[in-house]
């Protein structure tokens, strides 16, 4: 979701049965999971987004932020909740 909360709003939601993964894609299919839109997600230029994942009673959240082509450039991850290769 954009920072404003206006806008652009991706949903990635586990299918029902399916197992799931501790890692989620934003250029590419998950398995197990049904996404609102087609891969890779398209984020605006220069805008802060917030990607929250929510599981039961917990939740984690980050911010990314876009550059001029609309590609993720940064992060603010205080809750470690995203895996770097």
């Amino acid at each position: 979701m954009e920072k404003d909360g206006e806008g652009i709003g991706y949903e990635i939601l586990l299918e029902k049965g399916a197992e799931g993964s501790n890692t989620i894609y934003l250029d590419r299919e998950n398995k197990g999971y049904y996404c609102n839109n087609k891969y890779p997600l398209q984020f605006k230029p220069n805008t802060e987004y917030t990607i929250s994942s929510i599981s039961l009673d917990s939740s984690l959240e980050m911010r990314v932020f876009t550059d001029r082509e609309g590609k993720i450039d940064s992060v603010a991850n205080p809750l470690g909740c995203l895996k770097e290769d």
